[in-house]
């Protein structure tokens, strides 16, 4: 009998890929769930590429609706799959943060939870799938589906960014909570820690820290773009719950105060942070995670007041320490933080407020201590021979090097053990290697170049054009949109480049076809010219 493999896959795609790979190299059937809006879904409907035995695409069950909901329904699918819904509905960005056109009420929300429930139960009944396969959970509704596959016995095998180098792929069963159990060596600790410096400068390597007028050029594009993207089109918005209360003209004024918005708290934030680190100061860092992200919501959704966390611990080290908050450079994407949130930070007197451009190795080789909610950091210290507090479990927190915190009452006590805490490099080092050889050469970040849309520009490494397929990463992959000409600067011989691709006087080669591409439409016209001017002029 044929292994039933359920893949959930979304608007990144590379699960489709992956579908591919697993039906050409396995004898199984495939079953997928499509988490994706209408303009993909079209593509879904018809592709010929892989071979599902049967397709759902879950928007198409999940409505809005005015519809009293069936508590007790909801009340036995708690207590048979043991899963929180209500702490899988307050933390759901999409019903709070994320939707900024549409407040949506109690019912509705949890008519919204009883149609997902209903449908995920009936799907696995279909189905009886021996494996799920899925990307770490970001949203309350696949975050479910993993949960009751886990409930169920179905074995879950989760794609995640290795914790080691960004450009790596790690698939386990268990999501970012479970620690990852590893075979400890007896390895020399002299010998470890040699070897753990060589492994440092390869992490430093992959440092992927941007330069602050880096962040204001690729996010202004993404938001031109996507936004000329959705006024040109003319597909149904509402097919997504999500997208409920979105006007044209909502979204085109909205997205203009934003970007007001953003540049108003980007300019508070450039004048009100450190730019050096003082080595002579004694400090504990904290970094700030990223808004609405699935660290804190889904892997620690009871520590999601970053603001009153920085509080607490500033009022539990020592007198001659101080705080180092620093902002995390992909807080771009969400328009920075609310500039109360900043002034909170600075207005505490034993607290500093570090610039995201500043890179975070010259913090790891000066502070005393890492704290952290859940984020890589707690791991990154331990490399520098600095200790670290995490406040959740994660997949490395199981090291003891790690110390974990039980409750804020304990946090000054905790603090002070930590400064004497010593690392033990040995284990560090068995971690490492675990998780290096459980990782792949596969990049999961959005400027991958796994997913080749079909350009007939892009020349594949196999050799072929215009298909569609997962390819592994190129390390010299270009990142910085509109830097066509790679001098670092972006400038009128970028336009001019740009012009000769358009005109066919001279044919892009892969990477400068995709940093030419500026509002990502897989063709090269005058609309990327107008997005180029409008960066190198900071119209916006």
């Amino acid at each position: 009998m044929k292994d039933k493999i359920h893949v959930w896959i979304d608007g990144n795609f590379y699960n489709f890929f992956l579908s591919k790979y697993i039906h050409e190299n396995h004898d199984c059937e495939i079953y997928g769930i499509f988490d994706v809006t209408s303009k993909p879904k079209k593509f879904f409907e018809t592709q010929t590429l892989t071979n599902f035995s049967k397709i759902w695409f879950f928007h198409d069950h999940i409505k809005k609706s005015v519809v009293e909901h069936d508590i007790q329904y909801l009340k036995n699918f708690e207590t048979k799959y043991n899963i929180n819904l209500n702490l899988e509905t307050i933390n759901e960005r999409s019903f709070n943060k994320f939707n900024k056109f549409y407040r949506f009420t109690k019912n509705e929300i949890l008519s919204i939870l009883e149609q997902e429930c209903k449908l995920f139960e009936s799907i696995l009944d279909q189905v009886d799938p021996k494996f799920l396969v899925m990307h770490l959970p970001f949203f309350q509704h696949d975050n479910i589906l993993y949960q009751l596959c886990k409930s169920r016995g179905i074995k879950c095998l989760l794609l995640r960014t290795s914790r080691i180098s960004p450009l790596k792929c790690m698939i386990l069963e268990d999501d970012e909570t479970n620690e990852l159990k590893f075979p400890v060596s007896k390895n020399n600790n002299s010998d470890s820690v040699i070897s753990l410096k060589e492994k440092l400068q390869k992490l430093k390597k992959y440092d992927v820290v941007k330069k602050s007028n880096d962040f204001k050029t690729e996010q202004s594009t993404n938001k031109i773009s996507a936004l000329c993207k959705f006024l040109l089109s003319n597909d149904n918005i509402e097919t997504h719950f999500t997208y409920y209360g979105r006007t044209k003209f909502r979204v085109l004024l909205k997205t203009f105060q934003m970007i007001l918005k953003a540049k108003w708290r980007k300019s508070f934030l450039d004048k009100n942070s450190i730019y050096q680190i003082d080595d002579k100061q004694k400090f504990v860092y904290f970094p700030l995670h990223q808004d609405e992200e699935h660290a804190t919501l889904i892997g620690a959704p009871f520590y999601t007041n970053q603001i009153e966390i920085i509080k607490i611990i500033a009022q539990s080290l020592p007198i001659d320490y101080s705080l180092y908050v620093k902002e995390s450079p992909v807080s771009s994407a969400r328009d920075w933080r609310e500039i109360s949130d900043y002034k909170k930070i600075i207005s505490l007197p034993n607290v500093k407020l570090v610039h995201p451009s500043v890179n975070p190795h010259e913090i790891y080789e000066n502070c005393s201590l890492v704290i952290t909610i859940s984020g890589t950091s707690a791991l990154e210290s331990l490399f520098y021979g600095k200790p670290s507090i995490i406040l959740s479990k994660t997949s490395f927190s199981g090291l003891s090097s790690i110390q974990k915190l039980d409750k804020f009452d304990n946090l000054p006590n905790i603090i002070k053990q930590s400064f004497d805490k010593k690392i033990d490099f040995a284990e560090l080092l068995d971690y490492y290697n675990f998780v290096e050889k459980m990782s792949f050469d596969f990049n999961l970040q959005e400027s991958s170049p796994c997913i080749n849309s079909g350009s007939p520009y892009i020349i594949d490494e196999d050799g072929t054009i215009s298909d569609i397929g997962a390819y592994i990463t190129n390390n010299n992959f270009c990142i910085n949109q509109g830097d066509i000409n790679n001098d670092n600067i972006i400038n009128v011989l970028d336009i001019i480049s740009l012009i000769n691709y358009i005109l066919g006087t001279i044919l892009p080669n892969e990477c400068e076809y995709l940093v030419s591409d500026i509002n990502y439409d897989s063709n090269l016209n005058i609309l990327d010219i107008v997005l180029l001017i409008n960066i190198i002029l900071d119209g916006f």
